[in-house]
């Protein structure tokens, strides 16, 4: 297979189109999100059971118990409020609709931020990253209040910071945990709380339980992963991703928590993948240049800087958001985490492949860095 353009961070635009490659479908690591997905051996997490209606099928997704009847009111206000964003992924593409949460979260409104992704038939997986926000309020939320769990796998990720698209802000946002950093001389995050939730769509995308080589097709790989777990290169395409504090998966039958030590999703959509350790500005006009049409179609955007960049770096939250505004991606929403061990290509380089760009990503290296940032924009198709 032929590799794709490899662009070191100090050039300009410009880059080679491959062979197109084809076909989208994949396995789910033996086990396919299809209506129903099946979920590993239980290594439950101490947690209450939960989702009443978590034995319903997607098609039958309306009988999902009395938790989701309880928010049927707030799903309905969710929906109108959400109607506008629901167009923007038209039935058959696939893309990423993402968005943060801050502050005070309980368990009703983060249910009526979440509604509109219940009414969904194309969800692959969702994800949420917390920070301060306990697995056991996303659970009864995702697996009680939303039943998404049995439409699709549902992943909790327990951060040490997150980065999100606040829309009641209008911008993407950096949280940090609490003096996080001081422990290698930084002056340590600013605290908060926070959830980002991103959720993939369409047939592009695929969700693999604890993977070891990913064989999934994508031009691109979201991998996160525990502290200490093991990684491989993907056999084709770009790994974007890091390490977090822990992963857990829902169990699509009972929700209950498991604690997993890594999971993925691939994605087969025109995708441009960087790794950078200097300005963020510079890293990412390279990579929306390498894009077709300079990041035409580009809503969303996996970020996956080290805790010892943000605030530890700049002396204040959101710089390199800011420095995105600037760069070409003003309306792309990023969705990620602050990591302890970033997962990408090695630094100074930037990937480009997929269906748009003429030709795939083949096989590349993946390396665990310090100190650096790792992009990956994903364009809806």
């Amino acid at each position: 297979m032929a590799s794709a353009m490899m662009i070191p961070a100090t050039q300009s635009a410009g880059h080679q189109r491959n062979v197109v490659q084809s076909g989208l479908e994949g396995s789910f690591a033996g086990r396919t999100a299809q209506s129903r997905w099946q979920p590993l051996s239980p290594k439950l997490h101490t947690s209450t059971l939960l989702g009443a209606g978590a034995a319903a099928s997607w098609a039958a997704c309306s009988i999902l118990g009395e938790a989701r009847r309880r928010h049927s009111s707030l799903r309905q206000r969710a929906m109108r409020q959400s109607r506008a964003s629901r167009i923007q992924c038209r039935a058959g593409k696939s893309c990423v609709e993402t968005f943060l949460m801050q502050g005070d979260i309980n368990e009703s409104s983060l249910s009526m931020k979440c509604a509109g992704l219940a009414n969904y038939m194309d969800l692959k997986t969702v994800v949420f990253f917390s920070l301060g926000v306990s697995e056991e309020l996303i659970q009864r939320v995702a697996g009680g209040a939303l039943g998404l769990h049995g439409a699709c796998p549902v992943f909790v990720v327990d951060c040490y910071g997150v980065i999100g698209w606040d829309e009641k802000e209008g911008k993407n946002v950096e949280l940090m945990e609490k003096g996080r950093g001081t422990e290698y001389g930084g002056v340590g995050g600013s605290g908060g709380k926070g959830v980002v939730v991103a959720a993939f769509r369409g047939p592009a995308y695929t969700p693999t339980v604890e993977p070891g080589q990913l064989t999934a097709p994508g031009e691109s790989h979201m991998l996160v992963c525990n502290a200490e777990a093991s990684f491989e290169p993907a056999a084709s395409g770009a790994v974007y991703g890091g390490m977090a504090k822990k992963c857990f998966v829902m169990d699509s039958s009972t929700g209950n928590l498991q604690e997993i030590d890594r999971f993925a999703v691939s994605g087969a959509v025109t995708s441009a993948v960087s790794t950078f350790s200097g300005e963020a500005a510079d890293a990412a006009s390279i990579v929306v240049k390498a894009m077709p049409d300079e990041a035409a179609g580009v809503n969303a955007a996996g970020y996956f800087p080290c805790f010892m960049r943000g605030i530890n770096k700049y002396g204040r939250d959101g710089v390199e958001c800011a420095e995105f505004l600037v760069s070409g991606m003003r309306k792309v929403k990023l969705f990620g985490m602050f990591a302890h061990g970033e997962l990408g290509p090695p630094v100074g380089t930037a990937l480009c492949g997929g269906p748009g760009a003429g030709g795939p990503v083949g096989e590349t290296p993946l390396e665990k860095h310090s100190m650096v940032s790792v992009l990956a924009l994903l364009r809806d198709e």
